[in-house]
């Protein structure tokens, strides 16, 4: 359905997206979780663009972009590729000691 356009409402919807998403990678259901996780892909981008200093929309974009570049690495390695490498871009600016930003950077792939 459709998401207001309060950004507090975008947030926890992209998350509830993204955690659905991991939920149903983890069952199997690769189709249904690219689907959710390209969901939050689209609410965390618009989110990241009209706060572009907002470290927590970037780390959890960055997230996403991971999740999703490892559900389709398989089958679809250049797309998977772009998605870890967006995934490295947006956390370049973060704080180095942030723990967050390292755990998401040790799990990208590129």
């Amino acid at each position: 359905g459709e998401v207001p356009a309060v950004p507090e409402y975008r947030l926890s919807a992209a998350s509830a997206r993204h955690n659905l998403a991991d939920l149903l990678a983890g069952q199997g259901k690769t189709k249904e979780a690219r689907a959710a996780y390209e969901e939050a892909l689209k609410l965390r981008e618009g989110l990241l663009k009209e706060n572009p200093t907002s470290d927590e929309y970037r780390l959890a974009l960055a997230t996403t972009c991971n999740n999703l570049g490892g559900l389709v690495a398989l089958g679809e390695t250049a797309h998977a590729r772009k998605l870890f490498t967006r995934g490295i871009e947006l956390l370049t600016p973060l704080p180095p000691d942030d723990p967050n930003a390292k755990h998401v950077l040790k799990s990208c792939h590129a």
